[in-house]
């Protein structure tokens, strides 16, 4: 198939129009949803069942990216998660700069008063880094497929897709992965294209930046992406005779590509892990993979309505299509085999990975193990969807191509859609009795504080040393089993807002403000800053 965007200018337009109307649409819902629900402690649900926990695990990474230093291990071990954790600490600096350095407080006071904005900003930046992988997923696809048409329903595939918009709004590190996955996998093909040229300097230029994007992913979720630079090393040493099309790579070049990409990989790695505590993140999922295995039960595994149901319910069809377009291209497109071949090799891995976490908890609840493998379902799928229009004599070209693809996406993942809206909403609802408490926090001025009376009763009866007592409210102080002599800097200003008192201390008429989530009430009093 040829590209089509040249040639065809109304596809192109109606293609851009799309883009903005999905772009604006997920920016929209994303900052309603986050302000609606921007953190706490309960489990999101799906049609009413329990998943996750709303915490998890965007509450630690927004608590570590806050204290993130130089030469010190993360608060929180994460993934190791530090792909996620240099932005999300870029975006707590640029708020504090932008609207509190002029209020008289540090960062941590200001962050620590200021956490529901903070983690809507946060949630933000997950949906635009959601959004620049399914961007570059466009890219990859038109690069595997060469068909603007397979490209563009494959970025849309991919974007309706359950993983991305349950995911859209959660502070976690999937988008990162795919980012760096994609664009490693891209700059490595750019290296390839230059080095044909004979073009030495930026072929090895790109090669560099496949190792540096290969390595940052990596530290983001290790178990996805450390097998990541060894597969791109293996490329580089195979890929200039194995490409089918083209002049053949001298074996120079390859040396000298090695000899970059094995220094920038070692340099960028020695580099983040002056970030990492190595030896705490491998004790943690040594913790984690040691737990003993749940019991099966086939019906956890049908489609349904259900947590453990709903990943197949919204993406069978989808996952089945791109088999078949997988197949279909494989099958007519010989001389372009290659690169659909080492992608999905890599596929094949987050595969693996997947089956492999479905069966330690024995249900399909666990489908963000599957974003590595939607990158390369979906540009199958893409190309599935164009041979679909071709069997059914529909139109190819133009805006009426656009619109019929896109129907049809929208009617494969209109489950996925109904989904995500409903857990949203659920989590409007679950949120709302803490919204008052958190906009007194907000408003109180230096010397006040919140007075708690018989604050922390629900806590007590539950002892956990996991979680500080004002957790609830904070989403933030959460410390792994190997970590739990640190300390969380914004937990602790956040409890320094609460001060214990006695209810005989006050009135009947003092104003008096229920805060369900800690089984106490608070009032407002002065008191001398501690700051």
């Amino acid at each position: 198939m040829a590209r089509t965007e040249e040639a065809d200018p109304s596809f192109r337009r109606a293609v851009g129009v799309a883009a903005v109307l999905l772009v604006t649409t997920y920016l929209i819902f994303s900052g309603v949803f986050s302000h609606l629900a921007p953190m706490g402690d309960w489990k999101n649900e799906i049609f009413g069942h329990p998943v996750w926990s709303e915490w998890d695990p965007g509450g630690p990474y927004v608590d570590a990216a806050h204290q993130l230093t130089w030469g010190q291990g993360q608060l929180f071990e994460g993934h190791p998660g530090l792909g996620l954790m240099l932005p999300l600490s870029g975006l707590q600096h640029a708020y504090y700069a932008l609207a509190g350095s002029d209020s008289g407080y540090t960062f941590t006071e200001y962050t620590a008063r200021n956490l529901p904005a903070v983690f809507v900003l946060s949630k933000l930046l997950m949906t635009t880094l959601h959004l620049v992988a399914c961007f570059v997923t466009f890219l990859l696809a038109r690069r595997v497929l060469r068909d603007d048409r397979a490209a563009v329903f494959a970025a849309f595939g991919y974007a309706t897709s359950l993983n991305v918009a349950y995911y859209l709004s959660r502070i976690s590190v999937e988008p990162v992965v795919v980012i760096c996955f994609v664009l490693s996998v891209l700059a490595i093909w750019r290296y390839q294209d230059r080095a044909r040229e004979e073009r030495l300097a930026p072929a090895l230029w790109f090669v560099a930046l496949s190792a540096i994007l290969a390595v940052t992913g990596a530290v983001t979720k290790l178990n996805f992406l450390a097998p990541l630079p060894p597969f791109l090393a293996l490329y580089l040493l195979l890929g200039g005779w194995r490409e089918g099309d083209g002049p053949l790579i001298a074996g120079r070049t390859r040396s000298l590509a090695l000899l970059v990409f094995a220094g920038t990989t070692s340099g960028v790695g020695l580099f983040y892990s002056q970030l990492i505590d190595w030896p705490s993140f491998f004790s943690l999922w040594k913790h984690f993979t040691g737990l003993p295995p749940p019991a099966w039960e086939i019906v956890k595994l049908l489609p349904s309505f259900t947590p453990d149901g709903i990943f197949p319910l919204c993406e069978l069809v989808y996952i089945i299509l791109g088999a078949t377009g997988w197949m279909a291209f494989l099958r007519t497109n010989p001389d372009h085999r290659m690169p659909a071949l080492w992608v999905s090799a890599f596929g094949v891995w987050g595969l693996l990975l997947f089956g492999y976490r479905m069966s330690s908890i024995g249900t399909f609840r666990g489908f963000h193990y599957f974003h590595v493998t939607n990158v390369v379902v979906s540009i199958f799928f893409g190309y599935a969807m164009v041979l679909a229009l071709r069997r059914l004599r529909m139109p190819e070209v133009g805006w009426r191509a656009v619109a019929l693809g896109l129907l049809a996406i929208g009617v494969i993942h209109a489950t996925t859609i109904w989904t995500v809206i409903d857990t949203r909403r659920r989590d409007a609802v679950l949120y709302a009795p803490n919204r008052e408490i958190h906009r007194l926090i907000a408003e109180l001025d230096p010397e006040q504080r919140l007075a708690c009376i018989d604050c922390g009763q629900a806590q007590k009866k539950i002892p956990n040393i996991w979680f500080p007592e004002f957790y609830s409210l904070s989403s933030v102080g959460w410390l792994t089993p190997v970590r739990s002599q640190a300390r969380s800097l914004l937990a602790g200003e956040f409890e320094s807002l609460f001060v214990p008192v006695k209810r005989s201390d006050f009135g009947p008429h003092t104003k008096r403000i229920r805060v369900a989530a800690l089984d106490s009430t608070i009032i407002v009093v002065n008191r001398p800053s501690e700051r």
